[in-house]
């Protein structure tokens, strides 16, 4: 399996969905300029997700494909 292939996937989907999050959820704190560095990890944590969701998945499909081929 290609791991890097679905790291850099699981990544590019991570940032996107991640920046998303944070801008749906932190708006207001955002524009006011409100925020501060103990709300790094609960950033973190918008990217995190995403990325781990994203990764299972990519790994589960590519596994099965492989088994497909395989049998």
């Amino acid at each position: 399996m290609d791991y890097r292939s679905i790291t850099i996937g699981s990544l590019k989907t991570a940032l996107v969905v991640g920046t998303l999050l944070i801008f749906l959820n932190r708006y207001e704190e955002i524009m006011a300029g409100q925020f501060c560095g103990k709300d790094l990890f609960k950033w973190s944590l918008n990217y995190l997700m995403p990325f781990c969701v994203s990764f299972y998945s990519r790994y589960m499909a590519l596994r099965k494909q492989v088994k497909t081929i395989q049998a």
